[in-house]
């Protein structure tokens, strides 16, 4: 079915919009964009590469759409354990959205805390724990209480206390995660069992 889906879509876009890169791009986008939430990150590196070049080719170098495509490449190619193209196509992005949105944006942080998680990745601990404790700043100001993407972010900086046996510190930030997850789930929801 991938293939199916490849060669249909992408194809078809790559031949067919030849032409008209930003339509090309916008639908290379969403396909790259489907294949990472399938997990397949090189078929999704692929697309989203293919995106980025015809975005580049048709909008201004710092537009939101062309951040778009550099954050999803930092984030198949951080899935896929390519931590340096990860972290290079995620600088891209937050220059980008630092310069359109500003440094303090939910925008902004949204990168911040793709790229905290290449650093926790990476084993750099003290990298990963600074990105996460502005990404949680940034949300508390521009974020509603009960938004998944502060729970995301608690918990992230959570991770980043356990894996240094930091677990008084760790806890609070995991608690807070699951109160916001609560506010937005209800205290019944499955996703809340684990």
């Amino acid at each position: 079915r991938r293939v199916l889906f490849r060669s249909r879509g992408a194809d078809r876009a790559r031949s067919e919009l030849r032409g008209q890169p930003e339509q090309q791009g916008r639908i290379l986008q969403t396909i790259g964009s489907a294949f990472l939430s399938l997990g397949f990150f090189d078929e999704a590196s692929q697309q989203l590469e293919a995106a980025r070049e015809a975005r580049e080719r048709a909008l201004a170098p710092f537009s939101p759409e062309l951040a778009e495509t550099y954050l999803s490449l930092g984030m198949a190619r951080r899935n896929a354990g390519d931590f340096a193209a990860a972290e290079e196509h995620l600088a891209r992005a937050l220059t980008i959205r630092e310069a359109l949105n500003g440094a303090e944006s939910s925008e902004a942080a949204q990168v911040l805390s793709a790229l905290a998680l290449v650093r926790w990745r990476q084993g750099r601990f003290a990298e990963a724990e600074s990105l996460y404790l502005r990404v949680v700043r940034i949300d508390d100001a521009s974020l509603e209480a009960d938004d998944p993407r502060l729970a995301r972010d608690l918990m992230g900086l959570g991770v980043v206390y356990w894996s240094q046996a930091r677990y008084a510190e760790a806890e609070p930030m995991m608690r807070r995660s699951l109160e916001v997850r609560e506010m937005k789930l209800g205290a019944d929801h499955p996703d809340l069992a684990s």
